[in-house]
């Protein structure tokens, strides 16, 4: 479980690995993401980011947009694209945000 704040930074480093293959160079392959309310609303697309060759990327939002993110229990997961093509996702990961007590914004 991941738990954020909204209205501050977001950022979180993922990274791609392959068990057969641990020098796997991941040059051409990108991630997705996307957060999603309980019900499948779009909360957030981070669009497709190209990894680097090691296999990470940096999913980030400021905190302008992520303090329009509502509070509550929210659903994510990656979905990675080889330089083939092929899709693989992960495991679903609840997203907690939470609202903020002493207020960010001005």
């Amino acid at each position: 479980m991941i738990t954020h704040k909204r209205g501050s930074y977001f950022g979180y480093l993922v990274k791609a690995s392959d068990a057969d293959n641990l020098d796997a160079d991941f040059t051409g392959a990108k991630v997705r993401c996307k957060i999603r309310t309980p019900a499948g609303a779009l909360v957030h697309n981070f669009g497709e980011l190209d990894l680097s060759a090691d296999g990470s990327a940096l999913l980030q939002v400021q905190p302008e947009i992520s303090i329009t993110w509502p509070a509550g229990l929210h659903k994510t997961d990656l979905v990675y694209v080889d330089a083939q093509g092929r899709l693989f996702a992960t495991k679903t990961i609840d997203l907690t945000i939470v609202k903020e007590v002493t207020g960010i914004t001005k």
